[in-house]
């Protein structure tokens, strides 16, 4: 790993670079309720979108060149076996796919043992064979990065309900828990549908996934599914008397929990019932 001497300018000016709003103060102006793993989910959520497409290929590239000496070592070992031994490894090493089929064909040709047709058989049987096969190793490779998209993707909605939850007054309690049992509270009432180009989540007619999800004339929207959440789990903060209005506190950092959900199990337990009484 490079080892680089920076200003501390220069190094508030990288974390900004990798998605992390960040301001340098001193000791004492320290925000107490820092956590470095919420600064790091930042970075990732920032990155994936630059990291995603190239890991994704490199992951498509080997695949497809495993797959290709696969499938060739395959169909050499077939058409050895169905020439009785006589063709060896060395009289198709070096030789295209169709080159080697060829030499399997003037081979058995020459063989006074086997007809024209049986010839035909044998190589219409062989190909098809192989053509299955590769098949079916595509497939399985699609499926592999499928559910890699799948993962990111599913990453990508949680940071994004996440942030929604945050913005919502809450009483207390973790929000990434929180944040999960809204997810699941979101698709029990719509389809949702992640726009990986823009990051972004539309909510669709649970019903006819075609259509996007209405409340009357207007389409829902993510913000109110949250609030909606936070008031039939009992976790919405609607007095607001004693709060100072110059304090902005983040609720996405909190680590305490409010009375009746004092730990993270006490959440999950709660708003779950909730959600299934509903």
């Amino acid at each position: 790993m490079a080892k680089f001497k920076m200003t501390a300018k220069q190094a508030h000016e990288l974390i900004k670079q990798l998605g992390v709003d960040v301001e340098i103060v001193a000791d004492d102006q320290a925000d107490a309720a820092f956590k470095y793993e919420d600064a790091i989910t930042d970075v990732d959520n920032s990155r994936s979108p630059i990291i995603k497409p190239t890991l994704e290929a490199a992951i498509k590239g080997d695949l497809t060149k495993q797959l290709a000496g696969k499938h060739g070592g395959d169909l050499r070992a077939h058409l050895r076996r169905l020439s009785n031994n006589v063709l060896k490894t060395s009289d198709l090493e070096g030789l295209k796919d169709e080159e080697a089929l060829q030499k399997f064909l003037d081979t058995m040709l020459g063989q006074k043992d086997s007809s024209l047709e049986d010839i035909r058989n044998q190589m219409k049987t062989k190909l098809q064979e192989a053509e299955d096969e590769m098949n079916r190793r595509v497939a399985e490779k699609d499926q592999a990065l499928t559910a890699l998209r799948n993962q990111y993707n599913e990453r990508d909605i949680d940071a994004l309900l996440e942030t929604a939850l945050t913005e919502v007054p809450r009483t207390g309690g973790n929000v990434k828990t929180q944040a999960s049992l809204a997810k699941a509270y979101l698709r029990s009432k719509f389809k949702d549908h992640y726009d990986e180009t823009n990051r972004t989540l539309e909510l669709r007619d649970l019903a006819n996934p075609e259509r996007p999800a209405l409340k009357g004339n207007v389409a829902v929207q993510l913000n109110d599914v949250m609030t909606e959440f936070a008031k039939e789990s009992g976790i919405l903060k609607t007095d607001n008397r004693t709060e100072n209005p110059n304090d902005h506190v983040d609720m996405s950092k909190q680590t305490h929990s409010a009375p009746g959900f004092s730990t993270n199990n006490q959440d999950l337990d709660a708003l779950g019932s909730a959600i299934m009484n509903q």
